[in-house]
């Protein structure tokens, strides 16, 4: 039976309601590193790779390990060809710059990374010529885990907003997350399509734009040949581009180039693609491949004229902010980025339990449509 509390009672009742009513939030850690890297994509991974190689300590802090705009890349280490209509001056030492990085022999050691391709090839449908073009193709997931797999225990699994960065003159002061308070020297900003609003943040004006794509995806449960090329049709860009991917018993094309920017709004958009994929490659076991598709919009820091085929770096006081543009011209953040270490006594090494983990690859995933 229910009895009425006791004065006593009542009273110890009351001052623990209070105690819970006024007592502080618990603090969260406080960590201290030389460099905070924001993102998970191929920008913000490399930049803490490159970090860790100058024997700095660091904070990755992310809620998706690998980044959704890198993981739907295709994996082609570019020269420029494909992009005959821009300026890709930058591309053209990228194949014998990355032969070297998968050799374990540069500062990012990437002699785990599986390529899938030694080499592109070229097809003009016009001459009906087909030449072989020394871009290799890396396994984007497998690169990603490479890139991350140093950075395990320097990682927060979580996403940064605006409002969780405090900002002072000198730039960003602290990002507060659930779990810990960051303060670094130097903050990196790579967070893809997130860098505009943490920009605002700062005060600073970044004009990005986003560029949609819409890449097809056809899976063969059967055994077929790989195809690994760019094909052309008497004009500057190509009209597609083909890369073939192994996963989990599967084989999976993989469709860009004009059939990923043209016509995306179309209701018959993948009917008209794959009509056209038929005619561009007439070898393609077409019947007997189940059809999707991906849908990604790329960021990219918005060029006065074109768009600049290069990494493009903003700073704003002790942030900086990136993007690589391509996948392929990742190695360019290291000659960038020349003046944006920090200098002194580096922090200690950070280790945390992270309980991230690497994203999966986005073609199994994609939306399918039967034949």
């Amino acid at each position: 039976m229910w009895k009425e509390p006791t004065l006593y009672t009542r009273a110890t009742l009351y001052a623990s309601e209070l105690s819970l009513r006024t007592a502080e939030p618990p603090s969260p850690n406080r960590i201290s590193c030389d460099v905070a890297v924001v993102g998970g994509g191929i920008a913000a991974l490399w930049c803490a790779r490159l970090a860790l190689a100058r024997g700095l300590s660091v904070v990755l802090l992310t809620d998706s390990v690998g980044g959704k705009q890198t993981l739907a890349a295709q994996g082609i280490i570019h020269s420029g060809y494909k992009y005959r209509g821009n300026s890709a001056t930058a591309m053209r030492t990228m194949p014998a710059r990355w032969l070297a990085l998968l050799s374990g022999v540069e500062e990012i050691d990437l002699s785990d990374v599986d390529v899938i391709a030694p080499a592109m090839t070229v097809i003009d449908t016009a001459s009906g010529e087909a030449t072989r073009l020394e871009e290799p193709v890396v396994d984007v997931h497998s690169l990603m885990g490479s890139l991350w797999r140093p950075l395990t225990s320097m990682t927060i699994s979580a996403r940064v907003r605006p409002t969780d960065i405090d900002v002072s003159d000198r730039g960003i002061d602290v990002i507060r997350t659930p779990t810990a308070t960051v303060s670094a020297k130097r903050y990196l900003i790579g967070a893809g399509a997130g860098n505009d609003a943490i920009a605002a943040a700062l005060d600073t004006s970044i004009q990005t734009t986003t560029r949609p794509l819409r890449q097809l995806v056809a899976r063969s449960q059967s055994p077929v040949d790989p195809i690994f090329c760019h094909v052309f049709s008497g004009g500057d860009d190509p009209v597609l581009t083909v890369t073939t991917h192994s996963i989990d018993g599967a084989t999976y094309f993989y469709f860009g180039g004009g059939v990923a920017t043209e016509n995306l709004d179309e209701e018959n958009f993948l009917e008209s693609a794959r009509e056209e994929i038929a005619r561009l490659l007439p070898t393609l076991p077409g019947d007997r491949l189940v059809w999707s598709t991906i849908r990604r919009d790329r960021s990219e820091l918005q060029a006065a004229d074109t768009r600049e085929l290069d990494v493009m770096l903003r700073s704003a006081g002790n942030a900086t902010f990136c993007w690589p543009t391509k996948l392929c011209l990742a190695p360019r953040l290291a000659d960038k980025l020349t003046d944006f270490w920090p200098e002194g006594q580096p922090r200690p090494t950070v280790r945390l339990d992270s309980t991230a983990t690497l994203e999966p690859s986005p073609l199994p995933f994609a939306r399918e449509r039967s034949p």
